[in-house]
């Protein structure tokens, strides 16, 4: 897991006893991430949808179009339960590697929006709903 915030501290506060006290640390800094103002509204209906899926999985109450699931603070296996949902909800075959890199909200849709519209166009479907060809 990547931390949301990193502080440089000269010395970590410590209680009597030697440990440190997690009551005393700083509180970090305000974020991009944290800030309302920089909270940009899913413009699309997948956009929405794979917002939805993202706040899901990471127990957020919202997740905005440019946010990126890694920045976020999920993991690796936080991947792979989006990619499960999305496949599940799109009936297209997403892989991991697309939530890699600087994805975000926006252009995981955009790509989701292309795999349908290919599966679509090509007319086959496995039973499961995914698609056939390799995307």
């Amino acid at each position: 897991m990547v931390p949301a915030t990193v502080m440089v501290l000269d010395t970590l506060p410590t209680t009597t006893s030697g440990k440190v006290d997690r009551d005393a640390l700083p509180q970090p800094p305000v974020t991009e991430f944290d800030d309302a103002s920089a909270f940009e509204e899913p413009a699309t209906p997948t956009e929405a949808r794979v917002a939805g899926i993202l706040a899901g999985v990471l127990s957020l109450p919202r997740v905005g179009a440019d946010a990126n699931l890694f920045q976020l603070g999920g993991s690796s296996l936080q991947a792979t339960r989006v990619v499960s949902r999305l496949n599940r909800e799109f009936g297209v075959t997403v892989r991991v590697r697309l939530l890699y890199g600087s994805a975000t909200v926006r252009t995981i849709a955009a790509a989701i929006d292309d795999l349908v519209a290919a599966r679509d166009a090509a007319g086959t479907t496995d039973p499961e709903g995914g698609t056939t060809g390799a995307h």
